[in-house]
C-alpha cells in the first residue's frame, strides 16, 4: 500500500479540515488498488514501490528509491487517493448498521446535495484517470528504469497492442482527449481491430509489426519506412475500434463518456442516428487507411524492406500494364484515336 496512515491520506487528498480514522479508509484504498491500479501497472511493480514508502508523514522522508521511483510513487499516490475517494464517497455520507442505512447529518451542518455528490464523484474519477495516465506515460518513457515493470504480465500484454494507452489513442483519434475511461471502453475493440489488421496483412507480419512497435515505444526505432507504417497501422486500428464500438457507447457531442456512476441523468447523449453516422464515416476512413497500407507495402516491400511481408502470400508483385493505344491523342487533331 502506498498510503499507510491518516496523515498521509490528508497530505495526498488535500483540504482535509477534520480528524479521520485511517481504518475507515483502508477498504477504499484497497478497492482503488484492486479495481484501478493493479489492472494498469500490475501487482509486481506496485508491491516493489510500496516497500519504498515508510510510515513517516513527510514526503521527502517517507519515500525512498531513485528519482524516477519517487516521481512515479507521487503520481500513483495522487491516482490512488482520488480513486479511493470515488470508491468510498457514498459510504462516507451514509451511516450503515444493523438497522440499515441512514444519512449522516451532523448538528448545525447541512448534508451534501445530490448534485454536489455527483459532481464530486465525477471530479474524483477524473483526477484519478489523469494522474494514472501521467504515471503510465512516465513509465513508458522511463521503462528502462523499472525492470520489474518490463517483465510484468501487464507490460507484456500492453506491449502486444499497437494502441496501448489513452495517449496513443488520442494520437490517432484526437477526440479521445487523453481520456483513460475512453481507452478502457475501447480496449476490447482495439484488440479486435488489431486482429483483423493481422488477417489483412498476414499473422507473421503482424508479429513483426508488434515487435517494431515495442522498439518504437522504447525510442530505439529509427527506420523511416517502419515509422511510417506503424503510424498508419495505429490510425487504422484506432478508427476501426471507434467505428465498431461508438454505436454502443454513451457519449455526448464533446466526446465525453457518460456512465451511470456519474449519478446524473444522461440528457445530452448523442442519439443513435448520429452515432451510426459517425461509425459509418470512420468505417470509410479505416477501410481507406487499410487500402493505403496495402498499397504502401506493395510498392515498398522487397527482400530487404518489410522482408516478412515480401516473402508472404499477401505480397503480389506489381505488373506493368503496357499501353493499349497505338497512337497518342493530339489536341491538334480534330478527332480522337480509340
Amino acid at each position: 500500500m502506498l498510503i499507510k496512515n491518516a496523515e498521509q491520506v490528508k497530505r495526498v487528498y488535500g483540504g482535509v479540515q477534520r480528524s479521520m480514522s485511517f481504518d475507515n479508509w483502508v477498504a477504499y484504498i484497497e478497492e482503488a488498488e484492486e479495481f484501478f491500479i493493479y489492472p494498469a501497472i500490475g501487482t509486481e511493480l506496485y508491491d516493489e514501490l510500496s516497500l519504498l514508502v515508510g510510515e513517516e508523514n513527510e514526503e521527502d522522508v517517507s519515500v525512498g528509491g531513485t528519482a524516477e521511483q519517487k516521481r512515479l510513487i507521487k503520481l500513483l499516490k495522487m491516482s490512488l487517493m482520488a480513486y479511493a475517494d470515488f470508491s468510498g464517497m457514498m459510504r462516507q455520507i451514509v451511516s450503515t448498521g444493523d438497522a440499515g442505512k441512514t444519512q449522516i447529518t451532523p448538528q448545525n451542518q447541512q448534508a451534501v446535495s445530490k448534485w454536489a455528490t455527483a459532481a464530486s464523484m465525477k471530479a474524483a474519477i477524473l483526477r484519478g484517470d489523469n494522474a494514472l495516465e501521467n504515471a503510465l506515460k512516465f513509465l513508458e518513457k522511463n521503462a528502462d528504469e523499472f525492470e520489474t515493470w518490463k517483465t510484468s504480465e501487464v507490460f507484456l500484454e500492453k506491449a502486444g497492442l499497437l494502441v496501448n494507452n489513452a495517449t496513443k489513442l488520442t494520437e490517432w483519434f484526437p477526440q479521445a482527449r487523453g481520456s483513460r475511461r475512453m481507452f478502457l471502453a475501447l480496449e476490447a475493440g482495439l484488440r479486435q481491430a488489431q486482429a483483423e489488421i493481422g488477417v489483412a496483412l498476414g499473422e507473421a507480419f503482424l508479429v513483426e509489426v508488434l515487435a517494431k512497435n515495442k522498439l518504437w515505444m522504447e525510442g530505439s526505432l529509427t527506420d523511416a519506412n517502419w515509422l511510417k507504417l506503424l503510424k498508419m497501422c495505429g490510425q487504422v486500428v484506432a478508427r476501426k475500434a471507434v467505428a465498431d464500438f461508438v454505436p454502443f457507447m454513451n457519449i455526448d457531442a464533446d466526446w465525453h463518456l457518460w456512465s451511470t456512476t456519474d449519478g446524473l441523468e444522461n440528457k445530452d447523449v448523442l442519439p443513435p442516428s448520429r452515432r451510426n453516422e459517425i461509425a459509418a464515416e470512420l468505417g470509410d476512413q479505416w477501410r481507406d487507411g487499410l487500402a493505403t497500407i496495402v498499397d504502401f507495402l506493395q510498392k515498398t516491400a522487397s527482400d530487404s524492406v518489410f522482408a516478412t511481408y515480401y516473402s508472404s502470400d499477401m505480397y503480389t508483385a506489381l505488373v506493368e500494364t503496357p499501353p493499349t493505344r497505338l497512337f497518342e491523342n493530339d489536341k491538334k487533331r480534330s478527332y480522337g484515336v480509340l
